[in-house]
């Protein structure tokens, strides 16, 4: 009898020792996972944070992208006026083939990108006017902005011939507004433009100024020059 009992206490001690461990176990291993738990959600969201943080530095465009170009742009744009010489198919020398070096460099970003997309290149009839070959132009059926006045004279503009029959005129018109230009539409087809204040000008008539002073003081000075009164 008494071995009996001694037995009995015995598998009782063990079943006890048992469950204690059992429980102990079961308690460090919900701590180990509640703990890993918070430093995962912690990591997780601090990981959010530092990419939120990241895109706070980031300036964005319009649509919400990156937009570097703004800030490239400015830096370029700085300096002021200067007429350049730019190779535009269809001028001519006596319509001096020149713009605004600012609006230079965008026109021959969107060139190079209606080449890269595999469309016809364009061809011009006009870029920068004179006062006087702005006074003696013949428009055609398109508009003609008194002397003084018009984008061309602040060798922002452009005229691109064949817009109202290309068949790819939107991609046209598309393109060339990713560089900044503004296209006048069914007013004048042929006619884009960039605005003053795109790159850093008061108003067109203070450009206008500055480029036909430039003129007269002998810009461009690429070898495109032509006379003041070319048509």
């Amino acid at each position: 009898m008494g071995n009996e009992r001694g037995g009995i206490l015995l598998i009782l001690l063990i079943s006890l020792v048992v469950v204690i461990v059992l429980y102990f176990g079961l308690v460090v291993f919900l701590w180990i996972g509640v703990t890993n738990g918070t430093i995962g959600a912690a990591a997780q969201q601090g990981s959010i944070a530092n990419i939120n943080g990241n895109q706070s530095t980031i300036p964005l465009g319009r649509d919400g992208q990156s937009d570097t170009k703004a800030i490239d742009n400015e830096e370029l744009d700085s300096g002021g006026a200067e007429l350049v010489c730019v190779r535009l198919n269809g001028v001519g020398g006596a319509r001096t083939p020149a713009l605004d070096r600012r609006v230079a460099r965008r026109m021959v970003g969107a060139i190079n990108h209606i080449a890269a997309e595999g469309l016809a290149p364009l061809s011009f009839t006009w870029a920068l006017r004179t006062t006087c070959q702005q006074r003696n132009v013949n428009p055609g059926p398109n508009l003609k902005a008194r002397p003084g006045s018009s984008p061309h004279e602040a060798g922002s503009a452009v005229d691109v011939s064949g817009m109202s029959s290309r068949g790819d005129a939107g991609r046209i018109v598309r393109i060339m507004g990713a560089h900044d230009f503004i296209w006048l539409g069914r007013r004048d087809p042929p006619h884009f433009h960039v605005m003053p204040a795109t790159i850093g000008e008061a108003s067109f008539g203070a450009w206008i100024r500055k480029i036909q002073h430039l003129y007269q003081s002998g810009q461009p000075t690429g070898g495109c020059r032509g006379s003041e009164c070319g048509s």
